[in-house]
Order: structure tokens, then C-alpha cells, then sequence
């Protein structure tokens, strides 16, 4: 089964205040869905998930691969260090972290640049592995803090969305001539030059 299956399965199986917590994390992402078919229907395929009775090593490693390196855990857990109520669901914390994850994470990560650069089979094992490979959650830790400083820490994710908003921009090269320029959009960085090919016949030396 794949992960998310069996990380539905494990969740919906607990007991006492556990089980509240699964119902209330279905009812914040429907909240998130709206009309949005796509995201209703993976809400109800993780409510309808089956039991399971034991795990194979496969999903044990694909949930520790989910923990260590999914976008959507490492923002919760970097987010987290800095708003311990982030599960408190009395207040709206982890609607918006949600929110933040389907509406501009996703889409964010889900663009040309991203998937011709990164190795792997898959989006979910590129993703999870620039994840890990790239430190994104010291990269996030180390941004909460910083912006703590500006912004306080309930509005963190609000200003990290507007912060991955605003990824598009140009920049120019100048030539000899006066009236010489070339202008490139930008929409993130990655390695310049050969330094990526660099990097990977270094790591196989």
C-alpha cells in the first residue's frame, strides 16, 4: 500500500483522543478542499482507507522516507518549533498550514524547473529527497526565526506564503555595447553552469 494509505490506516485505528484528532485534521483539509474536486476526492480515499493488521518493510521505509523528507512534514515540523499551538485545533493554525500546503507549496514545487533538475524516479521521491538532500527544514527553521523578529509567530506560514508568491523576477546581462542587454527571467535558483554535473561526478569518486 502506499503511505498515505497506511499512515490513514494507522491514524483512523486509534483510540480515545487520538481518533478526535484524525477526524478533526479529515474536517480541516475538507475545509481546504471547497470545491476542489481533486483534493475531496484524496480526503475521502484517506477517510475510506482499509485497516491493516501488519506493515511490510516497504511501507515501514516509505513512511520513514514520508517523516524525514515530505514538503508538507518538514514545513509542519519547522513551523512547529516556533508555534507550539500549531495542534492546537481550537485555533486556526493548522487550517492555514494546510491551506498553505495544497494552495502555494504545492504549486510552488510543481513546476518545469524543478522536476528537470531534481534525480529520482517520481515527483514524491524527488521531492522528498531535495527535501532532505537540501536541508529544507534548517533552510526553514533558520527563515521562521529570523522573520520572528518582524512578524509574529501565528502569521509565520501567511508570511511564508507571500514570501514563495513573489518567485518569478528578471534579471539582465550587460554587454560591450551601451545599449547592449539581455534580459532572463528568473524562477529559482539552481546550479549554474556545470557545477551540477561537478557535484554528481564528486559524489561518485
Amino acid at each position: 500500500k502506499p503511505a498515505w494509505a497506511v499512515l490513514a490506516a494507522i491514524e483512523s485505528a486509534q483510540e480515545g483522543e487520538e481518533a478526535r484528532e484524525f477526524r478533526i485534521v479529515q474536517r480541516n483539509w475538507s475545509r481546504v478542499a471547497g470545491k476542489d474536486k481533486i483534493l475531496q476526492t484524496l480526503v475521502a480515499q484517506r477517510r475510506d482507507a482499509d485497516e491493516i493488521t501488519w506493515l511490510s518493510t516497504g511501507e515501514l521505509n516509505a513512511l520513514v522516507d514520508m517523516a524525514l523528507g515530505a514538503p508538507g512534514v518538514v514545513v509542519g515540523r519547522a513551523l512547529y518549533r516556533h508555534l507550539p499551538e500549531l495542534f492546537d485545533y481550537r485555533e486556526q493554525h493548522f487550517f492555514r498550514l494546510a491551506h498553505f500546503c495544497w494552495t502555494r507549496l504545492r504549486t510552488y514545487l510543481d513546476r518545469p524547473v524543478f522536476w528537470s533538475v531534481l534525480p529520482g524516479e517520481d515527483a514524491m521521491e524527488k521531492f522528498q529527497q531535495a527535501c532532505i538532500d537540501g536541508c529544507l527544514e534548517a533552510v526553514l527553521d533558520e527563515h521562521f526565526w529570523l522573520r520572528k523578529s518582524k512578524v509574529n509567530p501565528k502569521g509565520l506560514i501567511d508570511d511564508l506564503s507571500a514570501a514563495l508568491a513573489a518567485n518569478v523576477g528578471t534579471f539582465g546581462f550587460k554587454g560591450t555595447r551601451r545599449k547592449e542587454k539581455i534580459r532572463i527571467r528568473c524562477h529559482a535558483a539552481v546550479p549554474f553552469g556545470g557545477t551540477e554535473a561537478e557535484t554528481h561526478r564528486e559524489g561518485k569518486d
